[in-house]
């Protein structure tokens, strides 16, 4: 995408050419890759403990799409924080390049990387385990 952005405008120096191996953009990118491999997890075990495909999609779907069109209505910076912090939605601030503000437009920058993906992990831990559990109950 880059031949893209520095054909329409996103050029040095007000846009300084990104280097994989620049701390911020491997961040982003390991950071994206972890909470992908995270949601896979959360979706597996989502599934396990449904029995039924279509409800656990459409479950993990609003789990992670819901807190962001909810948080475009709320005008609290506190409350979309919140809302942020306790659902895995804030999971998507790891795609975040920019220290969390409220000058950005996406819910999930009000909250560090770290607190997204590990309000993420608590969610595919719990869920994991749930479907453990429900599994060696019912098919035992």
């Amino acid at each position: 995408t880059q031949p893209v952005l520095r054909d329409n405008g996103f050029a040095p120096p007000s846009y300084p050419e990104p280097d994989l191996f620049d701390p911020t953009v491997l961040r982003v990118v390991v950071g994206t890759a972890v909470f992908v491999a995270v949601i896979a997890v959360l979706s597996v075990s989502v599934g396990a403990i449904l029995r039924h495909g279509a409800p656990a999609i459409t479950l993990v779907f609003v789990l992670l799409v819901m807190p962001t069109i909810v948080a475009a209505f709320l005008s609290s910076a506190t409350a979309i924080k919140a809302l942020m912090l306790l659902t895995p939605a804030g999971g998507f601030a790891t795609q975040r390049a920019q220290p969390p503000s409220e000058l950005h437009v996406e819910p999930a920058s009000l909250i560090s990387w770290w607190a997204g993906l590990g309000v993420a992990t608590a969610y595919a831990v719990g869920a994991f385990v749930l479907a453990v559990w429900l599994i060696r109950r019912r098919d035992a």
